[in-house]
């Protein structure tokens, strides 16, 4: 356990990291619409081509990591690899969360159905990061703290009360989505544990057998 990443057995660790990218990747059309919705809904408050060049950036940015996950994918196990790819998997959502601060920051002086848009927007870009990454922590919370924290501050420096409960309703969102991939995380790794005790079980029945029949 002193050599896992997570306290567990080195095994679960990548089992773990095989499952965030399994998951990345089946939800890769997913991560692709959401995007081109929200460079056509940014298109209110940002001028179109600033729109289209950041919708390009942040699927470049998703491209990198799926074909990180593939790679990974076919990649042999290894205690070094393990430790490896997961950093390069926490800083891909870091730089992907990074990306979608840019979009999600609008000048004062908006209306409440662009504000509420805007949040509504903020709200289904943490529960997707949340729920893709949910078997890796660390990258769940970079993939959306910053999400969060830049939504909270762009609404907390208006000073009016409305933009307070706005900021507030973020932040309790980014900590009821923080709590749900911990959860699913802890879900995952008790069954990754359930199995190893079977097969484990299995092992020793197996063993018993051979050594009574012989």
């Amino acid at each position: 356990r002193l050599t896992s990443t997570s306290g567990t057995r080195p095994a679960f660790d990548h089992e773990l990291l095989r499952q965030y990218a399994q998951t990345r990747i089946s939800a890769s059309l997913v991560i692709i619409l959401l995007v081109v919705v929200a460079g056509a809904l940014s298109s209110l408050w940002i001028k179109l081509l600033g729109a289209a060049i950041w919708t390009c950036v942040i699927l470049a940015v998703h491209a990198v990591s799926v074909t990180n996950c593939r790679r990974f994918l076919n990649e042999p196990a290894s205690p070094a690899g393990t430790r490896r790819w997961r950093t390069r998997f926490i800083l891909l959502d870091l730089l992907y969360g990074l990306s979608w601060t840019f979009i999600l920051i609008h000048p004062s002086g908006f209306d409440t159905v662009s504000n509420t848009l805007l949040v509504s927007l903020m709200l289904l870009v943490v529960a997707v990061s949340s729920m893709i990454a949910a078997s890796l922590p660390m990258a769940a919370f970079a993939a959306t703290v910053p999400v969060t924290s830049a939504i909270a501050l762009n609404f907390a420096v208006r000073g009016s009360f409305e933009d307070y409960v706005l900021a507030a309703l973020a932040i309790a969102a980014e900590a009821y989505f923080a709590l749900l991939a911990h959860r699913l995380h802890s879900t995952t790794l008790a069954a990754l544990e359930a199995r190893a005790e079977k097969d484990a079980l299995i092992g020793e029945l197996e063993q018993a057998k051979a050594i009574s029949d012989e």
